[in-house]
This record gives C-alpha cells, sequence and structure tokens, in this order.
C-alpha cells in the first residue's frame, strides 16, 4: 500500500508481473522487459523527456494527424532508403507551408487531382549553372541554362509561338530559322 486510503498500491500478480493500482484503478503491468500502460490509461512524457528506440524496438508508429505542433526546428531523416509521402486521398495535394514575415503562406503544392503539377507560390530558382529543364515523357526537349549567356533550346527544336507556324529555330549550327 502506497498512500493513506489504501487505494494505491502495487500488486505481486504471478512471478515476475507487478500490477500499478492508483486510486483503485488497475494502470499499468511491469513484467520481465515490458511496461503495458492500459487502456483508458494516460501516459504523459514530461516537456524535455526523450523516448528512445535502441534500433530494435517496434510499434512507435503514430497516425500523423495525431502529431501536435511543436516549437522547435524537426528534422525528417533516414540513413538508409526513401522518404515517402503519400497523400493517399482521392485527388489530395501535398502542400509545403511555412510562415514569411508573420504570414502563413503556402509554398509549394504538389496538386493530386492534376496528376502531380507543381504550383510554386513564387519564384523557381534552379541555383546551379547549366542546370537543365526537361520536357516530354522522354525528355526530347530541354531547356539549358548556359553560363554567362542565357538558355539554350536543344537541338533542332523549335521556340512556337501562338501555334505551331509560327516559331524560331536553329535549323544547323550557324542557321537560325523565324
Amino acid at each position: 500500500v502506497l498512500d493513506s486510503d489504501g487505494d494505491t498500491y502495487l500488486e505481486a500478480a504471478t512471478d515476475d508481473t507487478i500490477k500499478v493500482y492508483v486510486a483503485g484503478a488497475h494502470d499499468a503491468t511491469i513484467s520481465a522487459n515490458a511496461i503495458n500502460v492500459l487502456s483508458g490509461t494516460t501516459l504523459t512524457i514530461d516537456s524535455g523527456a526523450t523516448i528512445t528506440n535502441s534500433g530494435t524496438a517496434s510499434g512507435f508508429g503514430v497516425a500523423l494527424d495525431d502529431v501536435s505542433t511543436g516549437d522547435a526546428a524537426s528534422t525528417l531523416a533516414t540513413s538508409a532508403g526513401n522518404i515517402t509521402i503519400d497523400a493517399q486521398g482521392n485527388d489530395t495535394d501535398i502542400i509545403f507551408k511555412g510562415t514569411d514575415g508573420s504570414s502563413d503562406t503556402t509554398f509549394l503544392t504538389i496538386d493530386g487531382s492534376d496528376a502531380g503539377t507543381l504550383i510554386a507560390n513564387h519564384n523557381l530558382e534552379l541555383g546551379t549553372d547549366s542546370s537543365v529543364i526537361l520536357f516530354g515523357a522522354d525528355n526530347d526537349t530541354t531547356l539549358t541554362h548556359t553560363d554567362g549567356t542565357g538558355l539554350t533550346l536543344n537541338s533542332t527544336n523549335k521556340l512556337c509561338f501562338g501555334d505551331a507556324a509560327s516559331f524560331i529555330q536553329q535549323s544547323s549550327d550557324g542557321v537560325l530559322r523565324i
């Protein structure tokens, strides 16, 4: 018995098993290599405390809609394999949001109702020289950043205006068709 009215106590239920009772309610069972917090009981981890998985434990799954807002930087990382973000509902989007100048802002949306159309709220920056944008299922058309010069359309592809009849094209080296 652990308190004056006798309703908080430990019980040695069986060999190597201890039951924990608080206010008369069976809240937990402790046995060799296991602590079982019973249904209806709340396990609170105080702020600043850490739960660590040694690498052999399992069952740490948490539904993402049960994760609350934290107050520090967070990292989602893996030392091997892919990280997959999967919006599994029909036509659902993947949305990247943040705060810009104290305003909540949607930075990027991947539109699930439009086969993954990428919608950037502001600029798209390709931060290296010679960056390439590839077009088409077989990447047959490319637009390449040519450092100090501008953009280069590959091969004999055309830059069309309005329709395919109005275009600019390099038909061969040194020959420009308009």
